[in-house]
């Protein structure tokens, strides 16, 4: 077997699983060369207790984003992870930054 690594550093600090998966689709993407693979591993790495500034022109997006992850969270702490899905992680769920 051939052990291929990849690695991405985020522009900026974020906690929301669309981010995230967006990178990893993207990295996956840019690299895959159709090859038959036997295993991907994901690391996450680097946390810290705040996802950081928050930008003057997005603020009020990324409260609405912080909004829906927490109930998200609180929703699947209640009755399980796999009873709710953000629209982003769904499979072929392309994130537009525009909406």
């Amino acid at each position: 077997f051939t052990t291929v690594t990849r690695a991405k550093t985020l522009r900026e600090p974020s906690n929301l699983d669309s981010v995230f998966l967006a990178e990893l689709r993207s990295l996956f993407e840019a690299h895959w060369t159709g090859k038959p693979l036997r295993l991907v591993g994901v690391a996450l790495t680097g946390f810290s207790g705040a996802p950081g500034q928050i930008g003057l022109l997005d603020a009020g997006l990324s409260e609405k984003r912080e909004r829906l992850v927490r109930a998200a969270d609180r929703l699947r702490d209640r009755y399980g992870f796999g009873k709710i899905r953000l629209g982003s992680s769904l499979e072929g769920a392309e994130e537009d930054d525009d909406h």
